[in-house]
């Protein structure tokens, strides 16, 4: 990305990540002040219309991908593979810190 932004190339790019730590641990460059932060939030009631289940959003929240699963016991996976993946590791790491 950075060879193509210094080539002034004509070009929109989306990038998507999540974990600005784990980025900066590998010296990946951040593109700070030449890149947009854009922050996409769980569907809300609105967006979800008839579709807005109290109970099912109280449960398992509306991010999209668990939101979609047909039952509850995918979705718990689903849960679970966004717990393992992303959430532990950011504690983990954030405890790492404190411990410094």
């Amino acid at each position: 990305m950075q060879a193509l932004i210094d080539r002034k190339v004509k070009q929109k790019f989306i990038l998507t990540g999540s974990s600005t730590r784990k980025l900066r641990r590998e010296n990946v460059n951040l593109l700070g002040g030449r890149a947009w932060s854009l922050y996409l939030f769980p569907f809300t009631v609105n967006e979800l219309g008839g579709d807005f289940d109290l109970n099912q959003v109280l449960s398992f929240g509306s991010l999209l991908p668990i939101f979609n699963e047909e039952n509850d016991a995918d979705r718990c996976e689903t849960l679970r593979g966004y717990v393992d993946s992303y959430i532990e590791p950011e504690i983990k790491a954030e405890a790492v810190t404190r411990n410094l």
